[in-house]
């Protein structure tokens, strides 16, 4: 089940991103914004946009949220 409330913003995800340090990206921030449903904001931005997809920041959450697999930007 996927559930955005479950992210503590620990930082693991960041950490396993191979985006973070390409100008700020940062997963935690594309968490924070579906969770308190700012979508729009969301899809303007940058961060989903250029997410490979790779599932380092699912692998290293120790929640287990799947970032991206994000269903409430892809419905």
């Amino acid at each position: 089940m996927f559930d955005l409330t479950a992210c503590f913003t620990y930082g693991l995800c960041a950490s396993g991103c191979p985006l973070t340090r390409v100008d700020g990206m940062d997963p935690r921030k594309l968490i924070g914004m579906c969770a308190t449903g700012i979508l729009k904001e969301a899809i303007n931005s940058k961060i989903p946009w250029i997410c490979t997809g790779c599932g380092r920041c699912a692998y290293y959450c120790l929640m287990q949220v799947n970032i991206p697999y994000c269903p409430k930007i892809r419905d």
